[in-house]
């Protein structure tokens, strides 16, 4: 296109002509402005603008030649701005401005891309009647054409076109600025006269993209075979071009005859093309030729025969003709820097640069032998020890580098641009972007297609979006890595439709399109669809490279096929791959993910470079399957063979950890102190979640403080860890100093406080929680939505709190479904449970082994017999009956339903089976009283190689307690001391328990001394135990004990001492109790407290006061309240009310014999 600009220039020369003012001044003083005039000029031509500018000031009179003369003194040298303002003052001043002004300011307009001052220039253009002038109308069209406004180019060239052939001209060359080869095409068959411009003008639009370089040939042969019209040395330029672009050597040399034949062979700007072309065609020798023949080879020759040794490595040679050069510009030093970095010698690339004399930028036009693609023009010193030294990890070097250079051309944007990002500085990269566009330099396909990752790197769609809309406004498709940048933004980005638009758009799909495409598909959680892109990528014939073989892998492992998995394996073998460490690391984790572990261990056995990634893959997938010790041994191995561990080795086996022990996580934490590890974000929250963990969270901040870096995850790891520690108000402190250190708390930090809340019952702190998440916009989220669930499900007394969280969420998961049963069956809601549960599955969520495990629950709370054979009949056909959860909820639900043998089949069946399983039938055994079968139990724990827990344990001196077999409870209390289980609450409860009942009040009480921090459960076990020996009165002084301790006692607590004060005879302190329970302790009476206080006054001979009892009591009497009181009257031969009380009874159950025997 420089060429079209002088031909354009060259033609406007030979058209203008003397143009006359529309303005005179007095004839007095027409010699003395004219002498001025010309001295502005003078001064102007020679860049002394200042000095122009001071003249032109001081005069007292000017005419617009003294204005036109300024204008285009600072056009000239570049100074648009000066000359618009300069426009402006004159049109202001009331001075006329005529069509010399009008043709300067439109072309700085033009050159300065200023589009609202052309456009008002138009509008006075119009007001004027100038655009008749044939060189006023050609500057609007340049104009526009030039801004790219190549409708308003069309229109101005439809008004005057009439009387203006100039104009078809440019129109054609507006056509080809702006890449519309169509209407370019179109335009030029409509032309009336075809002269040799408008040839070249479309040959040269065509040969500037390879794909339209046999275009543009096609029209070199056009026409020359039409005779009417001859090529200049322009034409044959483009043509020479077109064919080195497309690697045709033998018809280059035919246009080269022909430059020979019109004599045009040492034409300057020819030869560099010459060279240029053998360069490209790797005919060197005939480059050489050219240039030897010159007497004297200009500059721009010399040059491109450098670059073209230089890129053929033929350095020396290069290097002769340099030292050859009299004259050198920054190009020959900046070539032979390439050539020396290109060829390893680096300390004599850096020697040439510092030893430069001039350090400027050099144009385009010097620089046009030297293109070799499209973004490779205006190429200036240093960019080239730029590109040398960004392959190194200094970065800040390379910015200093950057920076010292007086001017930037854009290959030293795009070099620092692609520095940062291949350094994983995508906000870097992003900032130089967005600086280059201020600066005034237009972005090429490589600048965008550098900066594109760093978007998809931040998320930041807005920005890439418009850069896409530059793209195509621009026209810079197609190009195949520009649109392989976008498909990856895009994915990146979330957006997979779009990337899918600008996937079915391109022209040609290479492997690495079909790659992104499959990665993008694999990033959004589309596996199958990456899947079928892989089996339309074969179709097409494409052949799948290591990265695409890599995303299909990944596919297979997150969407769990291991059949498909296993064909790309044998892919992989049949490409010759199988040595490849990255595929090695890809196919561990496939079979890791699907369960084989041997086999990906073998896998890993069998590489044969086994590096960092690999190292760390299959301990990942160790730690994965729960295999922590074989992971840290492998961690050892690693060591050993002098791999050096990354932070990710360290991330995952701190996860190891959590299984393992504290010991091996401060281990681990050591061993990355010694080796030297960065503390980056990752690992640092690593560590704090493992402090966290167990509840070390001084440990934890400790960790967070050693660095200033904080993101949302590692507050959040903060935030959760003294949550898990019931320091609620420290994570509240930690939350505000989040978000005073400008960091916005997310979904996981929110449902974090809110588990706080759940656990410590406070829904006023809930509420405060649930107002910050609307006021997030958080609410339809479904971590913070489920988490809100559970909260009010187990701190609010109404259902109805929780229920309408729920609706919010826009696509609550299988996780917030599971928290609401739950919350209905704890809330006593089992029917809301079931059919929450049916709806679910009736919005295609499928529950996992929470929810059945939940729903289970409810079906052993109401013992609803057809529910739990329904769920057993879904668990068996999701198979989802091999989770141990799932079958461990199933046996108590039977259990619960007295089926016994149902719940042993389950057992039996189950592929796994821990202590809760064979805990939840002792427990079921025990309330049915069957304490025989439940001692069986532990046989069977012992067959199926089962140690016992602490809840176990517990169960079993349960059922020792309930037979008052005290030999068996001892030898279980001898066990739990041998496996360290004694001193759990749970255990030591029942020991207390057991002892109690076996009338052992000293063994009794020795137990409940030996629990560190008793709880209520504890003192109530010592009371009942007292209390069913008949020591009432030591009963009732550990009740008092109780309460000194500051234990508040519950409605157990009460029981049980009403129960000794009846026994004790006690009756007025009996009655004191009773009353205290709701004036003092706020705690609501239960018909068995009333069956107690019934009791107490019957065996006390106070049989009306007990009739009055269970006449004004809130609850129906049962059975046994009668059967109570007709013992009173029984011992105290009251026969008119036993004979009452003895009808109540019958009539609630007259099956009951006990009534009959007390009659």
């Amino acid at each position: 296109m420089l060429m079209v600009g002088t031909w354009k220039r060259s033609r406007w020369k030979q058209n203008v002509k003397q143009l006359s003012t529309l303005y005179q001044p007095a004839n007095t003083l027409v010699s003395d402005i004219v002498s001025t005039n010309v001295c502005i000029t003078r001064y102007t031509k020679c860049g002394q603008l200042d000095v122009a500018r001071k003249v032109f000031d001081e005069m007292p009179i000017r005419t617009v030649v003294s204005w036109n003369a300024m204008v285009s003194g600072y056009s000239k040298w570049g100074r648009f701005s000066e000359a618009l303002s300069l426009v402006s003052i004159m049109h202001h001043g009331n001075v006329r401005l005529n069509e010399t002004t009008f043709l300067t300011t439109l072309g700085v307009c033009a050159r300065s891309g200023s589009l609202s001052e052309g456009r008002e220039l138009h509008c006075s253009v119009l007001k004027t009647g100038t655009e008749c002038f044939e060189l006023v109308g050609s500057s609007l069209l340049h104009f526009y054409s030039n801004c790219l406004k190549i409708e308003d180019a069309k229109r101005v060239f439809d008004e005057l076109r009439g009387g203006n052939e100039l104009l078809w001209s440019l129109m054609l060359v507006g056509y080809v600025q702006c890449n519309l080869m169509g209407d370019a095409m179109e335009l030029f068959l409509k032309m009336p006269k075809w002269d040799v411009v408008a040839w070249t003008t479309l040959i040269s639009g065509y040969a500037k993209n390879e794909d339209g370089c046999e275009r543009a040939l096609e029209l070199f042969q056009w026409m020359r075979g039409s005779g009417e019209v001859g090529p200049n040395e322009f034409t044959l330029d483009c043509v020479i071009r077109a064919y080195g672009r497309l690697g045709v050597l033998c018809a280059g040399k035919a246009v080269h005859g022909l430059l020979i034949k019109y004599g045009f062979e040492f034409e300057e700007s020819i030869c560099g093309t010459l060279i240029e072309f053998y360069c490209d065609s790797e005919a060197v020798h005939c480059a050489k030729r050219v240039y030897d023949r010159l007497e004297n080879p200009c500059l721009n020759a010399s040059n491109s025969l450098i670059g073209g040794l230089v890129l053929m490595d033929r350095i020396e040679d290069a290097e002769r003709i340099f030292c050859r050069l009299k004259e050198k510009n920054p190009v020959s030093y900046n070539l032979m820097i390439k050539g020396y970095a290109m060829s390893g010698q680096v300390d004599q690339s850096k020697r040439l640069f510092e030893n430069m004399k001039h350090r400027t930028m050099i144009s385009s036009n010097t620089m046009i032998s030297l293109i070799k693609t499209p973004f490779q023009s205006n190429v200036y010193v240093g960019t080239s020890l730029i590109d040398m030294y960004s392959k190194s990890d200094n970065v800040l070097y390379v910015k200093e580098m950057f920076m010292k250079l007086a001017k930037k051309s854009l290959v030293s944007w795009n070099v620092m641009i692609a520095v940062y990002v291949n350094n994983s500085m995508p906000g870097e990269a992003v900032d130089l972007f967005l600086q280059l566009e201020v600066s005034g330099i237009e972005p090429d396909a490589v600048t965008i297609a550098s900066v594109l990752p760093a978007c998809g790197d931040l998320s930041a769609l807005l920005l890439g979006k418009r850069i896409h809309e530059y793209v195509e406004r621009k026209r810079l498709r197609p190009n195949l890595l520009l649109e392989n940048a976008l498909i990856d933004m895009y994915a990146k980005c979330g957006c997979l439709q779009d990337a899918r638009e600008v996937f079915d758009a391109m022209k040609f799909q290479d492997v690495v399109s079909w790659t992104s495409m499959m990665s993008a598909y694999g990033r959004n959680g589309r596996y199958d669809e990456a899947l079928e892109s892989f089996d339309s990528m074969s179709i097409s014939g494409q052949c799948p490279n290591e990265f695409t073989l890599s995303s299909v892998l990944r596919s297979c492992s997150l969407l769990g096929d291991f059949d498909y998995g296993t064909r790309i394996h044998a892919y992989v073998i049949k490409l010759g791959f199988e040595s490849n460490q990255y595929l090695g690391s890809t196919m561990i984790d496939l079979y890791a993910k699907c369960g084989f572990t041997d086999e990906a261990c073998k896998i890993f056995r069998n590489m044969d470079n086994r590096d960092t990634i690999s190292w760390t893959t299959i301990i990942s997938s160790l730690v994965q399957a729960e295999k922590f010790s074989q992971a840290l041994a492998h961690y050892m191995d690693m060591i050993c063979a002098g791999v050096h561990p990354n932070e990710f080795t360290f991330v995952k086996l701190l996860a190891a950890s959590y299984s393992l022990g504290l010991n091996y996580g401060k281990l681990l934490h050591a061993h990355l102190i010694r080796l030297g590890m960065r503390l980056n974000l990752v690992l640092k929250t690593a560590l704090v979640n493992m402090y966290s963990k167990y509840q070390k969270m001084e440990d934890a901040i400790k960790v967070s403080n050693q660095t200033p870096d904080y993101d949302v995850l590692l507050w959040t790891s903060v935030i959760s860890g003294f949550t898990k520690s019931l320091r609620v108000t420290d994570a509240i402190a930690a939350l505000r100093e989040m978000e005073l250190s400008g960091i916005v708390p997310n979904n996981f930090t929110y449902s974090s406080i809110l588990k706080a809340s759940s656990e410590i019952l406070s829904l006023e702190l809930g509420k405060q929680i649930h107002s910050r998440i609307i006021k997030a916009g958080l609410e339809y989220d479904t971590c913070a939505g489920g988490a809100l669930v559970d909260m009010y499900m187990k701190c609010s007394d109404l259902a109805e709190d929780a229920l309408e969280a729920f609706r919010d969420i826009t696509s609550p998961s299988v996780i917030t479904w599971t928290s609401l049963i739950a919350g209905f069956s704890e809330h006593g809601f089992e029917k809301d449970s079931f059919q929450s549960f049916a709806e679910m599955r009736a919005v295609g969520v499928q529950p996992n082994s929470f929810t059945l495990s939940s729903i289970l629950r409810a079906c052993s709370t109401v013992k609803s017999h057809s529910q739990t054979v329904k769920l057993h009949g879904l668990i068996v056909k999701t198979k989802a009956g091999c989770d141990t959860v799932v079958g461990n909820a199933l046996v108590d639900a039977y259990a619960a339903l007295g089926m016994v043998d149902d719940a042993w089949h389950v057992v039996t069946s189950m592929i796994h089976r821990d202590a809760i399983t064979y805990t939840c039938l002792a427990t079921r055994m025990n309330q049915m009283c069957r304490y025989e079968v439940a001692l069986d139990v532990i046989v069977r724990m012992y067959m199926d190689d089962v140690e016992m827990d602490g809840f176990s344990m517990a169960s079993f001196l349960s059922s020792s307690a309930g037979l008052a077999a005290m030999e068996t409870g001892r030898q279980l209390h001898c066990y739990s001391i041998k496996a360290g289980l004694a001193s759990g609450i749970s255990v030591s409860n029942a020991l207390v328990d057991l002892y109690g009942k076996c009338g052992c009040t000293d063994d009794a009480y020795r137990a409940f001394k030996g629990i560190s921090e008793p709880d209520i459960v504890s003192w109530n076990g010592l009371i009942s135990g007292l209390a069913s020996t008949g020591h009432i009165s030591s009963a009732l002084s550990t009740f008092d004990d109780m309460r000194l301790a500051g234990f508040k006692p519950d409605s157990i607590t009460f029981l049980l001492v009403l129960f000794a004060c009846s026994h004790g005879g006690l009756v007025e302190l009996g009655l004191e109790h009773f009353q205290s329970m709701r004036e003092k302790h706020e705690i609501a009476p239960q018909l068995d407290h009333y069956a107690c206080l019934v009791d107490l006054l019957g065996r006390a001979g106070r049989l009306e006061d007990a009739m009055e009892v269970i006449m004004t009591m809130p609850f129906k009497p049962d059975a046994l309240i009668y059967k109570t009181l007709l013992g009173a009257c029984k011992s105290h031969r009251n026969i008119a009310l036993g004979e009452y009380v003895a009808r109540q009874g019958i009539e609630l159950d007259p099956s009951d014999p006990a009534f009959y025997v007390l009659l």
